[in-house]
């Protein structure tokens, strides 16, 4: 007899900014795992599960003034000292004690590529590494992601595709909506 157990596939979904498509992941099933990024919990609705902050604390947008809160307001510093799931920091902030380090090291000596050039390639990398360690995904979702700017179109749109190529190939479904520019 065969006592192997079915391997149970996750669903992902990454959460961006772009207003075209960022309401679709309120329809993802109740099951789905959202990652968000920033401040995108300003527009969502239901509970996020990964959050990825993986920029300086004296980051800015634009060339604007430093916050010390990675470019945003308090509020969203006090909302990431709340936060219930899994904080992603690139370093450890004793600000924030329920943040974790991401695992940047582990992920290059596994890829032995650092092609990471913003946070959805950190997260795609991330999907792609527990995919083929023991927590496969089966469709990972992307909403509000479009990558049009034209920073973004001309860094980040590669870089993102590459890791959606590997992903494909690692056998995970890719959805991405219509408005997107990737792929």
């Amino acid at each position: 007899s065969n006592d192997a157990k079915p391997v149970s596939l996750r669903q992902v979904a990454l959460l961006g900014y772009a207003e075209e498509s960022r309401a679709l992941a309120e329809e993802v099933s109740p099951d789905t795992e959202i990652w968000g990024i920033n401040a995108a919990h300003y527009f969502l609705r239901r509970k996020a599960h990964y959050w990825f902050q993986l920029h300086p604390r004296g980051w800015t947008t634009g060339g604007g003034e430093a916050t010390c809160y990675f470019g945003r307001p308090k509020e969203y510093f006090e909302w990431l000292r709340k936060f219930e799931g899994t904080l992603y920091l690139l370093e450890v902030d004793p600000d924030l004690p329920n943040g974790t380090v991401f695992p940047t090291e582990p992920l290059l000596r596994e890829f032995g590529r650092k092609y990471l050039t913003s946070t959805f390639a950190y997260q795609l990398c991330l999907v792609l590494f527990q995919h083929l360690h023991g927590l496969p995904v089966g469709r990972l979702h992307l909403y509000g992601i479009n990558l049009t700017t034209e920073e973004e179109y001309a860094k980040q749109r590669p870089c993102a595709e590459y890791w959606l190529g590997r992903l494909e190939q690692a056998g995970v479904e890719v959805i991405i909506p219509t408005a997107s520019a990737l792929l």
